[in-house]
Formats: structure tokens, sequence, C-alpha cells
């Protein structure tokens, strides 16, 4: 059974919450590839990240377009810290029933 763009989305949101990247792992392929307004991150670089970022929160993801290749969406992030608050419009492709690219784009918004 395939994996949906809204599971791999909650799975994503709660591995920040959280702390726990494990859901998230069982779905990224082996090659994933993260690439961000800042740089890229390889799997284990994407896990170590979701599970070491608690003040990050994610809201609820918004899926656009999902097909059994690709998914587009939308969610909010909010940082502590006075790291401000954004809009994110993300892309991401699958592969063996698994993510094998995601690709996300930040637009800052204002608390």
């Amino acid at each position: 059974m395939a994996i949906k763009a809204i599971e791999v989305m909650d799975a994503w949101r709660q591995g920040f919450s959280s702390g726990n990247s494990d859901p998230l792992s069982e779905m990224l392929h082996d090659d994933f590839i993260f690439i961000g307004p800042t740089l890229t991150r390889s799997k284990e670089e994407t896990l170590h990240w979701v599970s070491n970022t608690p003040d990050l929160q994610q809201s609820e993801s918004e899926i656009l377009y999902e097909n059994d290749e690709v998914f587009v969406g939308l969610h909010d992030i909010v940082r502590s810290q006075g790291q401000g608050t954004a809009k994110i419009m993300f892309f991401g492709r699958f592969e063996d029933g698994k993510v094998s690219f995601f690709r996300a784009h930040r637009q800052p918004t204002e608390i």
C-alpha cells in the first residue's frame, strides 16, 4: 500500500514536536535528498534535524496535488527564540513507495 503525502507530512510535524524521527525514517527512501532554502540534507541529516529541532512548530499541511509520483502542498512554521514565522510551499517525489526527494520554499511572515 502506497503512503500518502499527508501521512508523510504528519510524521514530519510529529517528529519536530516529539523529537522522534523514526516514523518519518520509515517513509524516506535510502537515497532521500532534502533541498531547503539554505542547504541540502541527506536522509540521515534530515532525520537528525527533525529529531533535534524542538523549537520548530509545523502546522498541519494542506496537500494541493498528489499522484503516485509527486506531491505539492503548504504549511506554516513558527520558530521560537525570535527566529520568526514562515509559509512553506513544498514539493516531494515518490520512488519505490517512499519519498525520495523533498524541496521546501520558505516565505517569511510576521508574527
